[in-house]
């Protein structure tokens, strides 16, 4: 599956903060303040940007809690940080050090265990370890760093921190420290790829996009302090499609992964696509070996409420056996 690229969606996304952002640089300072913004040399200066990776942590992180709750309580997904330890699998033991530890098992003795192929290893794997990866395979969901917007400039704010002794209720005068935010009104753009998906997995960055526009995730250090409050937009979603139409999809259709292996490999649906109707459906668009529809306006909102609601129906019957 992973040798051949059959569709792929992308989504430009522009980040605003509405209040102060901390992404915080790993690198230690003599002087200044003791946490600063992150910040990359770009265009002849030194400017903040949010990375991918902090991006795509919070997304994964939330994404975890809705199909948790989705699920209705059941052990659909894992924990990231849960490993073998000892030779004891602790609950929830996070997929690619689970898929490690058998390959471990059959390089000690062949009539242990077999080590999954790449077919099982997805197949077994959780719904957030299918979308964003794991240490055994890459994910289907890659974002870039935010870079400012040509027409913004990010402000820093300096701010003054203590800690509170909790006999007195009052500042700790051992415990100051100072720091340095970017200030509200600063717009970042970055774009969101979905390579090779599943619609239930188009429906979860929906999803994703929808609660950060609307302020349900934060971003960056000291979000119990009011920091990170974030909002995002995103106007069009560009969907691809490489190579031929799968059998049986029709121009008003939109095929999913499962609708390419189309035998329920992977742990897929063989009636895996959208249905987006005749009015819903833009005209296709060349662009070399791809071909593109470009989503907006009303279209965009269609698209994005099938494929929401596939996401919810997706994870609501997700199987735990499917990860045994």
């Amino acid at each position: 599956m992973l040798k051949r690229l059959v569709n792929e969606a992308r989504v430009p996304v522009v980040i605003e903060n509405r209040g102060p952002l901390l992404i915080k640089s790993g690198f230690a300072t003599v002087t200044g303040p003791d946490m600063a913004p992150v910040v990359v040399q770009r265009n002849n200066r030194y400017e903040e940007y949010i990375p991918g990776s902090s991006l795509k942590g919070a997304l994964r992180s939330h994404f975890e809690r809705v199909a948790a709750s989705l699920a209705g309580g059941r052990d659909i997904v894992c924990d990231p940080f849960a490993r073998y330890e000892r030779g004891r699998a602790p609950n929830n033991v996070n997929c690619g050090n689970r898929f490690q530890e058998e390959k471990k098992r059959h390089d000690k003795d062949k009539n242990a265990c077999r080590p999954p192929n790449n077919e099982e290893a997805y197949r077994r794997s959780c719904p957030a370890c299918r979308l964003f990866g794991s240490t055994w395979f890459i994910g289907r969901l890659s974002i870039n760093d935010a870079y400012l917007a040509p027409e913004s400039r990010a402000r820093r704010e300096r701010r003054d921190g203590v800690g509170i002794d909790r006999l007195t209720g009052g500042s700790s005068a051992t415990a100051k420290f100072d720091l340095e935010v970017v200030g509200a009104g600063a717009r970042f753009e970055t774009e969101v790829q979905l390579r090779n998906f599943e619609c239930w997995q188009l429906g979860a960055l929906f999803m994703l996009l929808e609660d950060l526009r609307d302020g349900f995730i934060r971003l960056g250090s000291g979000r119990s302090r009011g920091l990170g409050d974030v909002a995002c937009d995103y106007t069009r979603a560009d969907v691809y499609r490489i190579g031929q139409t799968p059998p049986g999809v029709s121009d008003c259709q939109i095929p999913g992964l499962g609708c390419y292996l189309s035998d329920g490999a992977y742990g897929t649906e063989a009636d895996d696509l959208l249905d987006v109707g005749k009015d819903g459906m833009p005209d296709p668009e060349q662009c070399g070996v791809r071909s593109r529809r470009r989503f907006e306006g009303e279209r965009l909102q269609r698209l994005r409420s099938l494929a929401v609601a596939r996401f919810t129906s997706r994870i609501a019957a997700y199987d735990e056996l499917e990860r045994a």
